[in-house]
């Protein structure tokens, strides 16, 4: 699975246009969904955080560090959360293909 394709994944998931998710917007629901995909970018496809600020829409790794943690917390202590992001992973990694 691409970067790409985990943008998608998380963008319908959480009712939100790609465009949206790599956009400026702060919105609550759009800044949620952008932790998210910057979480999966890191853990699920192994991203730098460099490489995750850039596919997030040119920001820079500062910002995509602090996406991570902030999505690494609520996965800690909001356990539908936690669930959530389970079933984005499993999905990521139902659609890989054998060789990746």
């Amino acid at each position: 699975m691409q970067p790409r394709d985990v943008l998608h994944l998380v963008a319908d998931e959480f009712g939100v246009t790609v465009d949206e998710l790599v956009g400026r917007r702060r919105f609550a629901r759009i800044c949620r969904a952008r932790h998210t995909a910057a979480l999966l970018l890191r853990e699920q496809l192994g991203l730098s955080y460099p490489k995750i600020g850039q596919e997030l829409g040119g920001r820079d790794h500062a910002t995509a560090h602090h996406a991570v943690q902030v999505a690494y917390g609520w996965r800690i202590d909001l356990p539908p959360y936690a669930d959530r992001l389970e079933d984005l992973a499993d999905a990521i990694h139902s659609t890989r293909s054998p060789a990746a």
